[in-house]
């Protein structure tokens, strides 16, 4: 072979090659893709409950007094309660149930259900 066969050879050759695993990756892609679109139904429901819980119980913390023993912070407990909208099936029903516990208005309660009913409208959520 001539130098210049030679050459073209090596040149046809890498071409080849590199074709070869480009088409490779590009078919195991596919591959993949049609794979997680395919078991997107099964994962579905586990997303659905893929929910954050957090739930904090912090040390208690000490009594600070002043120089002159004036009690300045005190160790009493604050409670707080989160209902996430989503996982109510009636909130208002929710809201008037627990309303007497946490001394609820008719107006805050209206005022809460406006603030869950805007956020549904403006996040797009809706019951399947």
């Amino acid at each position: 072979m001539t130098p210049t066969k030679q050459r073209r050879f090596f040149i046809d050759v890498h071409f080849l090659l590199l074709f070869l695993y480009y088409w490779d990756f590009l078919d195991w892609h596919v591959v993949m893709v049609t794979y997680k679109l395919a078991n997107m139904k099964n994962t579905a429901p586990m997303q659905k409950n893929n929910r954050i819980k957090l739930i904090s119980d912090p040390p208690s913390r000490g009594y600070i007094y002043d120089r002159n023993g004036i009690l300045l912070a005190d160790n009493t407990p604050v409670f707080t309660a989160v209902i996430s909208p989503d996982e109510l099936e009636n909130p208002e029903q929710t809201l008037k149930l627990l309303a007497p516990i946490f001394d609820l208005s008719d107006e805050e309660i209206a005022d809460i259900l406006a603030r869950i009913d805007k956020s549904k409208k403006r996040f797009g959520h809706h019951k399947n």
